[in-house]
């Protein structure tokens, strides 16, 4: 892919761009949390619509036991997540 923008950004603008993040840095870093790489590795991967889709049907297996393996509702990070999410999603 060719490059379309020729224009060199100034050192000064540059400079502006860093001093700004320097002062959001701070800010954000009580909300940020490092994680580990085995951590990354065992975040979920799904997109909106996966993720909508299992957690309706963790909702309805919350509410209908006697269909679903018992062990299922137990999962103590599918309960956290499915009690964050709101309801009518």
């Amino acid at each position: 892919m060719d490059n379309k923008h020729l224009e060199a950004i100034p050192t000064d603008i540059i400079a502006q761009v860093q001093t700004k993040l320097n002062e959001i840095r701070p800010l954000l870093l009580p909300y940020a949390t490092p994680l580990t790489p085995s951590e990354r590795r065992d975040l979920l991967k799904m997109g909106e619509k996966s993720l909508t889709f299992v957690e309706k049907s963790y909702r309805f297996a919350l509410e209908n036991h006697a269909v679903v393996w018992r062990g299922f509702y137990q999962r103590p990070r599918l309960v956290a997540r499915a009690q964050r999410r709101p309801s009518g999603v």
